[in-house]
């Protein structure tokens, strides 16, 4: 038994719902409620969060030119910078914060940018301060934000430049809002969201059969595959067969790379589950801040793990920890059944693929982040014998540490 790290927030609506072929229109639809519930006037709907991203830098002009971005978050996030054309810049982490800080990305703004993407890691915020003279380099650059993981969190749209041309949500398993795979881009700038959808429409296929498979037995693996019973056989089985630890891992450090699939555009019955889930995500996003609360409550006092402690306004998309024996609690937590998760234990330019973009810029913040923090299983409706669990095994392996 191996308790799982993320589990989407699926019953019997959203199977209803992606089976409803008499809902004709649900691509628009999740795209306009989407929005709104966001405090936005547009939206537009990849199938992929990349190629949502390659679309926006495509449609501004953005070519051979640099894009400023953390040196701490997805790596997919790079590869698709470079897959358009286009070279990443990276920036250290702001000193006790996931996320970089305005001044941080300002210093690195020069002829070649072409665009600057801001980042808010697991439910926080950017910090709104910057100087004077940072502030007047931002406001001639583009921003775009990337809140995959703060859907949902406060943010101030009347901060004026610092704002940007639009903000992304992707939607896949680990997110707040799970409709398998999928980006959301948002914006009060019609014309720009009309280009984005032009651009979708022009350069991506209407999903074949093989796609539609693909996506069904992905949306089946949720209820068959992770859960306390049958996730445990998954690991075992990412271990012994390199295909299926494929489907698992979603990087190749070695590798800079897309999905093949990428210029397929969202099927309907995804679009379906998508809209199912946000009727449920003012639910979701307080479920979390429960099992957030509950988590810190019963970790309180530990010697070895600390763990950040979210504020007002936000809404986690995991609860995180840190240690400097990670490697070690991971393993031992492993042994007694709870899958505790890294989410990114790299920092970008030091893989191996990205040697060529590797300046010899140290990124001690990032390098901390990525060496010690983790992430404890957290999804909304996770049972209150399993979350006991967890505490009770992150408070043994903290005494032995």
């Amino acid at each position: 038994m191996l308790i799982p790290r993320v589990h989407a927030y699926y019953d019997q609506s959203e199977v209803i719902a992606a089976l409803n072929v008499f809902d004709r229109d649900p691509v628009a639809r999740f795209e306009k409620m989407f929005a709104q519930s966001l405090g936005y006037s547009h939206a537009a709907l990849f199938s992929y969060f990349r190629r949502g991203l390659m679309a926006n830098l495509d449609i501004l002009g953005i070519r051979n030119k640099e894009v400023v971005m953390p040196a701490y978050t997805c790596v997919a996030v790079s590869h698709a910078i470079i897959k358009s054309g286009n070279k990443p810049v990276f920036v250290d982490t702001a000193a006790d914060s996931f996320n970089c800080s305005w001044d941080s990305y300002a210093e690195k703004i020069n002829s070649a940018t072409g665009a600057v993407l801001g980042m808010h890691l697991f439910g926080t915020v950017m910090n709104e301060k910057c100087s004077s003279i940072s502030f007047e380099k931002l406001k001639k650059t583009p921003i775009i934000h990337d809140r995959t993981l703060a859907l949902g969190s406060w943010f101030n749209k009347e901060n004026g430049a610092l704002n940007g041309l639009c903000a992304s949500y992707g939607l896949s398993l680990s997110k707040q809002l799970c409709m398998l795979e999928g980006g959301m881009f948002v914006t009060d700038d019609e014309g720009h969201a009309n280009e984005l959808r032009r651009f979708r429409d022009k350069n991506c296929d209407t999903a074949g059969l093989k796609f539609h498979i693909n996506r069904s037995i992905f949306f089946l693996a949720h209820y068959l595959l992770f859960n306390t019973i049958t996730y445990g056989l998954l690991m075992y089985l990412a271990k012994k067969s390199e295909s299926v630890d494929r489907c698992i891992q979603y990087y190749d450090p070695e590798t800079i790379d897309l999905p093949d699939d990428i210029n397929v555009m969202t099927p309907k019955w995804q679009a379906r589950i998508g809209l199912e889930q946000l009727r449920k995500l003012k639910e979701m996003n307080n479920l979390r801040i429960k099992l957030a609360n509950e988590y810190a409550k019963g970790l309180e006092g530990l010697k070895k793990i600390s763990f950040y402690k979210i504020k007002k306004g936000e809404y986690p998309s995991h609860f995180i920890i840190f240690c400097r024996n990670r490697d070690k609690l991971v393993g031992l937590a492993r042994e007694r059944g709870v899958d505790i998760g890294l989410h990114f234990d790299y920092v970008i330019p030091q893989l191996p693929a990205y040697k060529p973009y590797n300046t010899g810029e140290a990124y001690p913040n990032a390098g901390k982040l990525a060496k010690t923090a983790a992430n404890l299983p957290f999804y909304p409706g996770m049972d209150s014998n399993i979350r006991d669990r967890i505490i009770k095994t992150v408070r043994e392996i903290d005494a032995l540490l």
